[in-house]
C-alpha cells in the first residue's frame, strides 16, 4: 500500500493506537505529508513511507530525516523539529493527540481526523453503557426498557425526561449542582467525550488481560493514585505503566 497525496484518513488509522497520518500535521515537505509516523516493533516511532503485502513496510528513523531530504541541521527546518516532538508521544490515540497538539502548540489540518470512526463509536456503546447506567440508574430507576445505542440516548433521557417521578429527580440533581434543570444536557454534552475517551481505553485494555477481569479497575484505581492521568494517554501498551501489586 503506497500512501497518495490525497488520500483521507481511514478509520483502521483514525481508530489506532499507533499510527497517525502526518497529512494532518501542517508540514512543508511534500513526500511527508503522504507518510505516516507509526510505533514500530519496537514501539518506536519511525516514518513509514510505504506499506505493501510483497515489499513490506518502508521505514526511516526520524534522525535520518536531514540525511534523506538534505536538510541542513544548523538550523533545523519547523518540520524536523515538529517530527522530533510528536515522535516523542507514547500514543497517536485521537485523544491523547488532541491535548498533546494543543499543549505542543502544533495545529491541525483536518479537525475531523481526530474523531473516531462511525463504526468505533458503534463498538463503544457497549463499554459505554457500563459507565453511563448508573447515572441513568438515579434517574429513571433500574427500568430496563430505557434503550441506550449511542450516548446521543443518554442525553435524550435529560433532554426530554417522559416520567414525572424522573424529571423530578433531575431538578433535584439540578439544584445539587446548583444549575438549572435545562443545563444538564449541556453538561452532558461537555462530559459526552470524557464517557467515550474511556470507552476506548478500555477496549484497548480489554484484550491486553482477557484473564483477569479486575485489570481495568486496578489500571484507573492506580492511574488516580499516582495521578499519572489514565485518559490522557493510552499508556499500558506500552512506557509508562508497570502493574501494581493488589494481591
Amino acid at each position: 500500500m503506497s500512501f497518495s497525496a490525497d488520500a483521507k484518513v481511514n478509520d483502521t488509522d483514525r481508530d489506532s493506537l499507533h499510527i497517525l497520518q502526518l497529512e494532518i500535521l501542517p508540514l512543508e515537505t511534500p513526500s511527508l505529508n503522504r507518510a505516516r509516523l507509526i510505533k514500530n516493533v519496537r514501539l518506536k516511532s519511525v516514518i513509514e513511507l510505504f506499506k505493501d503485502a510483497d515489499t513490506g513496510s518502508g521505514q526511516i528513523d526520524i534522525e535520518d530525516l536531514p540525511h534523506q531530504f538534505n536538510w541542513d541541521m544548523s538550523d533545523p527546518p519547523d518540520d524536523m523539529v515538529m517530527l522530533r516532538k510528536v515522535g516523542m508521544l507514547p500514543s497517536y490515540d485521537v485523544y491523547s493527540l488532541r491535548i498533546s497538539l494543543r499543549e505542543m502548540d502544533i495545529p491541525i489540518n483536518d479537525h475531523e481526523a481526530l474523531r473516531l470512526s462511525d463504526s468505533m463509536n458503534k463498538e463503544l456503546t457497549s463499554y459505554m453503557t457500563g459507565f453511563t447506567r448508573p447515572l441513568i440508574s438515579q434517574i429513571y430507576g433500574g427500568e430496563d426498557d430505557v434503550a441506550i445505542n449511542s450516548f446521543d440516548d443518554v442525553i435524550k433521557l435529560f433532554r426530554d425526561p417522559d416520567v414525572k417521578t424522573s424529571l423530578e429527580k433531575i431538578r433535584i440533581m439540578a439544584n445539587k449542582l446548583n444549575i438549572k434543570p435545562e443545563e444538564i444536557p449541556r453538561i452532558m454534552e461537555d462530559y459526552g467525550e470524557i464517557f467515550l475517551s474511556l470507552s476506548y481505553y478500555r477496549r484497548c485494555w480489554t484484550p491486553l488481560s482477557p484473564s483477569s477481569p479486575n485489570s481495568w479497575r486496578r489500571w484507573m484505581i492506580y492511574g488516580t493514585i499516582t495521578n499519572s492521568r489514565p485518559t490522557r494517554t493510552c499508556a499500558p501498551p506500552w512506557k509508562k505503566w508497570k502493574p501494581p501489586s493488589m494481591s
